[in-house]
Formats: structure tokens, C-alpha cells, sequence
């Protein structure tokens, strides 16, 4: 079937979906296994990799291709949450459309799985608005906070990110971007946006200049005080402090813009020294906390080696995090061949972005984001190779 133009002048997938791989029945906490011996201990405990695993018996192998572990570099908190990117075949599975790969039916006692079933439906049918206009998602799965789980019993209820397209489109409309979200939230989440938090989307979509792009709007329904994530790339450091003042940030924009200046210079050999995407949360206004996302160069762990040491070392000078946590980032960037009985697969890792959580409230808190992308793994006999990653471009 050859490939159509979506309304935002992207290849569209096909519909139906058609591709139906071999599925077996190997959890996602068994994928997970493939990773256990490359994580560093240092950011994720044996605890905490435990956890991971049981929130993930209830979900496929091939639920996903791409898993983020966010680990918080505090000494205060060993606690590391889960983040996976669904894709076509993730959609298909969620939308039961993959007999081999069904999810147990207790997953669907969650009124919140059920609500996502009916969205992946949804976003899967030609004649759905949703089919042109969402890309992909990604689910972002907490672990318990000490001394209390918000995440509950049973089903993980995670938060959920839609993602509109990962890069700006030939034409690019603020209004036409807002009222995509107003549509999509809402069917995806289940949740009706008071009147309140549509004003404030409204608000922020208005201020936007004209190099800004928002690639993912989500909600973290499993806290207490969820609002609407707005995920911003295409802003200046000097549009970021401008834009969060206009929306009534607390916080001082002095010192805002003091700290990314600060932050700026000792990026001065990266790639991108700025930040790569601001992340704001809306309810009837900004909130107070902001995520200020610093990205980490690909090309230079290709070759197994980070190249922002002078941003981890300033992070280390300030006590945000301590150089026992940023050595253990360096061995994560490389690549396995995973040797099937019938095929071969591969899985590459790498640092993909570092997040400063800045609030008027609370101490600057520091989050690195490990990430691995893989292929088939379902699988059970298997034979593990570990390789630079730049082996598997040569």
C-alpha cells in the first residue's frame, strides 16, 4: 500500500493495521531483563529494578521499542520511574487488535486502560481525526514515593504523553496546534478540561513566538495534582524567561534568566548548549516547578564516550548530584546483538537527555534519562554480545 500525506504534510501510516509480527507471550518485565546487567547500580537499585519489573507483568514485550529509565541524581532518593514510546504495533496491542499479544483482562478493571483502549481505536480508524494528527505516545510509569504509592494496587495507571509529530511541520499554526489538543486530551485521558485550564492553554498557545513547536502535551493522571504537561522546543533562553513570566510564574525571572545564563556557558562545547525543550504544567495557571531539558550529543556516544563533561562537572561543584552518579552515566552509551534461534537483533543505549527541575520552592533537582531502543526479543534462547554502538553503523 503506498504511503498517503497525513493533514500535517507527513507520511500517514496505513490503516488497518497489517504488519503482525510473531508474538510470543514474554512480558515487558522480561525485556527488561536484557537490560538488568548494563544498568548502572549506582542510579538503579536492585530495589528499584524490581519494581520496575512488576509494573511491567502485565504489559507485552512488544508493547514498546523504546524504554527511557528516569533516574533522579539526589542523594536524598534512589527512586526511578519508567517511561515507553508506543508506536503502531503498541497502539494495535492496546486496541486488542494483536490477539497475540493481549493484555491480561484484569488490566482492563482500570477505568483508565479501558479509556486508552478506546483511544488506540480510535487513533487507529482512517476516518478519525486522531489519525492524522497523533504521531505516537508514551506512557511514563512511577514508582512509589518512600513512605507512600500513589501508584496504588493493580493495573499501573501511567501518566500519558501524545506526541504530534517530533519535528515542526511545513505549516505550523498555534491555534490550529491548540485545538488538536483540546480533541485529543480529552478522548485520550478521559478527563474534561474545566473551562479554567482551557483558558490557560489558550493563554500560553498565544504567547508561543513564532519558532516555537509543542511535539508532546500530556497528563500524569496518577498524581494527586495533575495538570497538563506542555512539552516546548524552537524557545531562546531569553523567550523562555519571557514566556513563563507572561503566564504568572512565581518565581523570579531574574534569576531564571541568571541560571540559564550560567548554564549556557558551561554548555558553550555542546551541540546545543541551550535548552532543548522546556516543560511547563497547567491548570487554571503555570505551576511553580519547571523542567528545563539539556540534551545530550548522539554522534559522540556512537563512539561509548559523553561529551558534556564540563555541564556534569558544574552539576557535581554545585551539589546537585555527586561524581559517583555521573561516573556511572559514562558505561551506559553502547550496543548488544541479541543472537535468536532464528534471527539477530540489537539493542543500542545511550544518555539521552539531562532535566533540571527548577521551582521557587525546592532545591534544583537533577534527572538524567537513560535510554534503549531495541529490536525483535521475544525470543527465548538467546546469546548476549555488547558492542560500541558505532559498530552497528561502520
Amino acid at each position: 500500500m503506498g504511503s498517503r500525506l497525513g493533514a500535517l504534510g507527513r507520511p500517514a501510516r496505513s490503516r488497518p493495521f497489517q504488519r503482525r509480527p510473531e508474538l510470543r507471550t514474554r512480558c515487558l518485565a522480561g525485556t527488561l531483563g536484557f537490560l538488568e546487567d548494563s544498568l548502572p547500580s549506582t542510579l538503579v537499585s536492585q530495589d528499584a529494578f524490581r519494581h520496575l519489573r512488576r509494573r511491567c507483568t502485565d504489559l507485552p514485550g512488544w508493547l514498546t521499542k523504546w524504554i527511557y529509565f528516569e533516574c533522579r541524581l539526589s542523594p536524598e532518593t534512589s527512586r526511578v520511574d519508567l517511561v515507553l514510546e508506543i508506536d503502531d504495533i503498541g497502539r494495535a496491542i492496546i486496541a486488542g487488535e494483536i490477539p497475540e499479544a493481549r493484555l491480561p483482562d484484569r488490566v482492563w478493571e482500570s477505568p483508565y486502560w479501558r479509556q486508552l483502549r478506546e483511544f488506540c481505536r480510535e487513533w487507529g480508524c482512517d476516518d478519525s481525526p486522531l489519525s492524522d494528527t497523533v504521531h505516537h505516545l508514551w506512557l511514563e510509569f512511577d514508582l512509589p514515593r518512600a513512605g507512600g504509592d500513589y501508584c496504588g494496587q493493580g493495573p499501573p495507571v501511567p501518566g500519558l504523553f501524545i506526541c504530534f509529530g517530533e519535528t515542526r511541520p511545513p505549516v505550523f499554526s498555534a491555534r490550529r496546534w491548540l485545538s488538536m489538543v483540546r480533541d485529543a486530551l480529552p478522548r485520550a485521558t478521559g478527563v474534561d478540561l474545566p473551562r479554567t485550564w482551557n483558558r490557560a492553554l489558550a493563554c500560553c498557545f498565544d504567547r508561543l513566538p513564532d519558532s516555537a513547536y509543542v511535539p508532546y502535551v500530556g497528563m500524569m493522571r496518577q498524581r494527586p495534582d495533575a495538570g497538563i504537561r506542555l512539552c516546548i522546543t524552537g524557545l531562546s533562553d531569553p523567550e523562555i524567561v519571557e514566556l513563563v513570566v507572561e503566564l504568572g510564574w512565581p518565581g523570579s525571572g531574574t534569576a531564571l534568566r541568571d541560571l540559564l545564563f550560567e548554564l549556557r556557558d558551561v554548555r558553550s562545547d555542546a551541540p546545543l548548549p541551550g535548552v532543548s525543550m522546556l516543560h511547563i504544567d497547567l491548570r487554571d495557571r503555570i505551576a511553580p516547578a519547571i523542567g528545563l531539558e539539556y540534551s545530550f550529543s548522539r554522534k559522540a556516544q556512537l563512539g561509548g564516550r559523553l561529551c558534556e563533561t564540563r555541564f556534569l562537572d558544574h552539576l557535581i561543584a554545585q551539589g546537585l548530584c555527586s561524581a559517583t552518579q555521573v561516573d556511572a552515566l559514562g558505561p551506559w552509551p553502547g550496543g548488544m546483538t541479541i543472537r535468536l534461534r532464528h534471527e539477530q537483533g540489537f539493542v543500542l543505549r545511550r544518555v539521552n537527555h539531562i532535566k533540571l527541575v527548577y521551582s521557587p520552592e525546592c532545591p534544583l533537582q537533577v534527572k538524567a534519562y537513560l535510554c534503549a531502543g531495541f529490536g525483535r526479543l521475544d525470543c527465548d534462547e538467546v546469546t548476549v554480545e555488547h558492542h560500541s554502538p558505532g559498530e552497528f553503523f561502520e
